[in-house]
């Protein structure tokens, strides 16, 4: 009798081992990876950097302003739920269209000058798809494209995500 309540024990004392051991590797086996293009924030900063020095300043200056209080948009936020949702969006509208292979193109533009805001730059997504039904193909128009931002084409029928938030002045990638 004492003899099985031992073997039961080590018994439970494996499988309370092998549960911990196995959600241990199921853990390790759900951990995600950064996708592909995906960059440090030390790698960004440099970026960041070089797009102040070569551009930012370059356009303030053409816009009149002094670089301190008055600069123009060089960073644009908008929530990941919002981000989420606008895939949501976009999925939809292209399953809805027989759209497939989907992705986002960004565009830089300029709001308009008015009394309250002087027309700072932003940032907007349009969805695109490499599969526009009916459409073109590249082939038939010459085109040898060679990745997939010049196979894709912008999804006419969807709408563009606009007013995220920037500030200003700008935030830098890395805290200074």
């Amino acid at each position: 009798m004492k003899i099985k309540k031992v073997i039961n024990g080590t018994i439970l004392i494996a499988i309370f081992i092998n549960a911990v051991a196995f959600n241990s590797c199921e853990d390790k086996a759900r951990e995600i990876k950064a996708p592909e293009g995906t960059i440090t924030l030390k790698e960004a900063h440099q970026l960041e950097q070089r797009y102040i020095k070569t551009r930012h300043s370059i356009i303030n200056k053409a816009l009149g302003f002094d670089g301190y209080k008055m600069q123009d948009s060089r960073e644009v936020w908008f929530s990941l739920e919002r981000m989420k949702e606008y895939i949501k969006y976009v999925e939809a509208t292209a399953d809805k269209e027989g759209y497939k292979e989907l992705g986002l193109r960004f565009y830089f533009g300029v709001y308009p000058d008015t009394n309250e805001n002087i027309g700072y730059t932003t940032l907007f997504a349009v969805p695109t798809t490499t599969s526009i039904p009916g459409g073109k193909s590249h082939i038939q128009s010459n085109l040898v494209p060679t990745s997939d931002h010049e196979k894709s084409e912008n999804m006419q029928n969807a709408k563009a995500l606009n007013l995220g938030g920037s500030g200003h002045p700008p935030k830098n990638v890395l805290a200074q």
